[in-house]
């Protein structure tokens, strides 16, 4: 290999310019330096035409640094002229060297092509960095030619500006090596940066684009449906879904979604209910009240329900295939009917009463309401209204459960204990008939000496008025028509009872008989609560106790009915009477599930 003693660039060895920068190649590895060693490299006087082999073939002059400024030239075998000493000789020169360029610069073509050939055999790697810089002797590589080359050789070159410098280098098509500046580098790198930032936005939007259009919980489930609902043969393109909702009224419901291809037909079932749709986008969907599963649930003491759709899909394309959709059993809590009950107002409590005074109301008018299983009749507010008689007159503890139940909700249940406790403190009443048209009534009676005594139930005109001797005296106010319950709290020593008594305020007798409705039956077994003036005439046929109030039996044309009352008026069984009674709904008997009146007048005939 030749290395060039200008730019360092290695050549082959049969190679006369540089292929790097088309300098001359010598054997010499550095250039020759002229100025103050030139007499012992030239002799003192000329040259021998012979015995000369340096390169240059006659100097005129050098430039300030020392380097040669003219050479003449080369013969046509690559060697140098000899140097002629005579005047004539340099005029030849100069007409030889004009003449010797247009050789030279033939030859140099040539050369070039013959060795890039051998250079592709010899199959060349890329040259180093550093290699490609100019050599450290030469400042500046443009200065070591009188001229840049021409044709192809061309491309070696470039023009550097004052702020510009030599970073790498690059092949070209013949596969000699071309600087390349520095600023095509950054903006390489900026390109590439910029291309990575556009990359990570389109797939940013592709990711927001898929979560807000496709079906799925999460990222996966979504592709998922996209290459399902694209790439392959089945209809069914997601996983089902089922999801609380309401219906249109405000009832609770499920939304059931099925995702399936376009075409396809999907179809639910649940009992008597079929309900069939064709998916034209994506999805379809049912909104389902919740009742269809419920109902069939009526009266079980629940509070949750889970539903399992019956849904099925097919391909009318495909008639012959149908595939029945799996559904993880979907759990609903259950609203339930609410109970309130307002008498008596406490849900656990004493009394020397037979008879407890049951009234409430249930959130839901539709609701069915029992009472210990017997079912009690509401009005069309929900109000109901019934008497629980304790039998046996023995002291002990009773339970009252009450229910209310309806398709779609939770059973809701209250329950009242209730204990009797047979007073064993006397209490005398005077009064020969609880019952006053006014709005108010005075009561009197006496209790033993020492006993102490008070009322709840009613409001009082001042206080209770009592004696050494035990008698008492006070006025109950009873502003409106009805039947009050009245508690008396007695306390001897250690000792505590309660006794209960009923106080009637009537209506006005002509009034009410005038205003009263014919009877129907239907009406009332409907209505049990509502304020309405009846008359009802029928037989005796039961009695079923008469303290402190009287409760019996009437047989009338279109049906029985329960009646009560507390004045002093006799009915009897079997006493071939007709009786003719004025009364107001008062509710469902809670022992024999019959519409009960409570009787405020009475005619026997």
């Amino acid at each position: 290999m030749r290395k060039c003693p200008i730019c360092g660039y290695e050549n082959s060895d049969n190679s006369q310019f540089c292929l790097n920068c088309a300098a001359p190649l010598t054997d010499a590895e550095k250039k020759q330096k002229p100025a103050a060693d030139l007499d012992d490299l030239f002799g003192s006087g000329s040259f021998d035409d012979e015995e000369s082999t340096s390169p240059v073939s006659s100097y005129d002059s050098f430039d300030e640094d020392g380097d040669v400024k003219i050479f003449e030239g080369f013969d046509d075998k690559n060697d140098v002229h000899t140097v002629k000493n005579d005047s004539a000789a340099h005029e030849q020169t100069d007409s030889d060297t004009a003449s010797s360029a247009d050789d030279t610069e033939g030859e140099r073509e040539t050369d070039f092509a013959e060795n890039n050939v051998e250079e592709e055999k010899a199959d060349e790697t890329e040259q180093s960095e550093n290699d490609n810089m100019p050599s450290e002797d030469n400042d500046n590589p443009a200065d070591s030619f009188d001229s840049n080359p021409s044709g192809d050789d061309a491309e070696q070159y470039d023009d550097f500006g004052d702020n510009d410098r030599y970073v790498s280098s690059a092949r070209t098509k013949k596969g000699k090596e071309k600087p390349v500046r520095e600023g095509s580098l950054g903006q390489d790198l900026v390109f590439i940066a910029a291309m990575a930032v556009l990359t990570a936005v389109v797939i940013m939007l592709c990711i927001v684009y898929i979560r807000q259009t496709f079906p799925g919980n999460t990222l996966s489930e979504k592709i998922n449906y996209i290459y399902t609902s694209t790439f392959t043969d089945g209809i069914i393109t997601s996983n089902p879904t089922i999801e609380a909702d309401k219906t249109s009224d405000g009832e609770d419901a499920v939304r059931i979604t099925v995702y399936a291809k376009r075409g396809c037909v999907v179809c639910f079932r649940e009992g008597q209910t079929y309900m069939e749709r064709t998916v034209e986008g994506q999805s379809i969907a049912f909104r389902v009240p919740t009742s269809l599963w419920t109902a069939q649930h009526k009266g079980e003491d629940i509070t949750s329900l889970d539903i399992v759709p019956n849904v099925f899909v097919y391909d009318p394309s495909r008639s012959n295939e149908v595939i029945q959709l799996e559904f993880a059993p979907y759990n609903t809590a259950l609203q339930a009917v609410e109970i309130n009950i307002t008498t008596p107002s406490s849900e656990s409590f004493t009394t020397s009463s037979l008879a407890v005074a049951i009234e409430g109301s249930v959130s839901d008018p539709s609701a069915a309401v029992f009472m210990n299983g017997n079912q009690l009749q509401l009005d069309e507010n929900g109000f109901f209204r019934t008497t629980y008689h304790i039998t046996g007159d023995k002291s002990g503890e009773y339970t009252l459960t009450f229910t209310a139940q309806k398709s779609g909700y939770a059973v809701g249940k209250k329950v009242i204990t209730v204990k009797y406790n047979k007073s064993d403190i006397p209490l005398e009443i005077y009064n020969e008939e609880l019952r006053t048209f006014e709005g108010s009534i005075e009561i009197t009676g006496k209790v033993n000496k020492g006993v102490e005594l008070s009322i709840s139930g009613v409001e009082t005109d001042g206080e209770i008025n009592i004696d050494r001797s035990g008698r008492f005296s006070f006025t109950a106010l009873i502003p409106t028509v009805g039947n009050y319950a009245v508690t008396f709290n007695l306390k001897d020593g250690k000792e505590e009872s309660e006794t209960v008594i009923y106080i009637e305020h009537a209506p006005d007798r002509e009034r009410f008989v005038s205003e009263a409705s014919h009877f129907d039956y239907d009406w009332l077994v409907n209505h049990p609560t509502m304020n309405k003036k009846l008359g009802i005439t029928g037989t005796v046929v039961e009695i079923y106790q008469t303290e402190p109030y009287v409760r019996a039996r009437l047989h009338t044309s279109s049906g029985d009915v329960i009646f009560t009352y507390y004045h002093t008026t006799e009915v009897a069984t079997n006493d071939s009477k007709t009786y003719r009674i004025y009364c107001t709904p008062d509710g469902t008997d809670a022992e024999t599930g019959l519409p009960m009146v409570y009787c405020w007048f009475i005619y026997k005939s």
